[in-house]
């Protein structure tokens, strides 16, 4: 019965609570980026749990670009299961909102760890207090349009970034010192 309520759970939650929205446009142009040093470092969930961890890693990859790494530690009935997954992104600021481009890298094998996937998440990112990053993510519910154009994303994005719903909590992330 208590395997069932948190089944239910996980699915409701995916129902109500919308997916990073994605796009083959990036909401900024990479040579117009720099790096938010910042937010360079590794950084642990907040909402931590005893049966799960989820970090992050954010590395000045180039001048204008950032390499991502994610890891997702879930101890079940199962055992424990590690979710590793790597991305690339750069910074892009509109009305005073730091947004993360990113794009997954994914990993056939390790000779072939440079296919990039041709689409793009944004994330909402701000240091809310000494050491704390917060993300949020622009959600797949705000947003139901095929956009023609990286300028037309832009412009939707410019329109509506400070409308409620817009983006969706992801979490707050503490510094690895």
């Amino acid at each position: 019965m208590k395997k069932s309520i948190i089944t239910l759970s996980v699915v409701l939650s995916f129902i109500l609570i919308g997916c990073p929205y994605e796009s083959k446009y990036s909401i900024g142009d990479l040579s117009n980026s720099s790096i938010d040093t910042t937010i360079i470092g590794r950084w642990y969930s907040c909402d931590t749990t005893d049966n799960e961890t989820f970090e992050i890693a954010i590395f000045k990859f180039n001048e204008k670009e950032y390499y991502i790494e994610t890891v997702d530690i879930r101890n079940d009935l199962n055992g424990i299961n590690i979710k590793t997954e790597r991305y690339k992104g750069f910074s892009t600021i509109i009305n005073n909102v730091f947004l993360l481009n990113i794009q997954l890298i994914e990993l056939e094998s390790i000779e072939n760890a440079d296919k990039i996937t041709e689409v793009y998440s944004f994330f909402k990112y701000e240091i809310v207090s000494n050491n704390k990053l917060k993300l949020d993510y622009i959600s797949d519910e705000y947003i139901k349009i095929d956009f023609n154009s990286q300028q037309e994303l832009v412009k939707y994005v410019q329109e509506n970034i400070m409308q409620d719903g817009f983006f969706e909590n992801f979490s707050e992330f503490k510094k690895i010192e």
